[in-house]
């Protein structure tokens, strides 16, 4: 459907793009592509491979949470919970270590 094309059509435009992007040192593209593809549970290998080169560029807990995300999703727990534990040490606000000690104690869940 209309999704499919619009993951594959920015799948493309990322692709074509991707060494600009990189030397321009836009993590933003790599991070949204990833968002994107991650809400609509599509190309998560390849959204896993952008977001882990957004962490690189941006090392924050938007990216390392987003990173976990996939990671689990492809079924890959493990890892999953070592960016939460991370992205624990990132933050600053209580809300924030609350919201990532829930989601470590439903991923360890399964």
């Amino acid at each position: 459907g209309e999704k499919d094309m619009a993951i594959k059509t920015y799948g493309n435009w990322m692709e074509k793009n991707r060494q600009l992007l990189i030397n321009e040192d836009d993590y933003w593209s790599f991070y949204f592509y990833a968002k994107f593809a991650n809400i609509h549970n599509m190309d998560l290998e390849k959204a896993l491979e952008y977001i882990q080169i957004a962490e690189k560029k941006r090392n924050m807990v938007d990216e390392k949470m987003l990173t976990a995300e996939i990671l689990y999703k492809l079924g890959r727990v493990k890892e999953s919970l070592q960016k939460l534990d991370e992205s624990l040490q990132l933050i600053n606000r209580q809300i924030e270590y609350d919201q990532i000690n829930e989601l470590i104690k439903k991923y360890k869940k399964g």
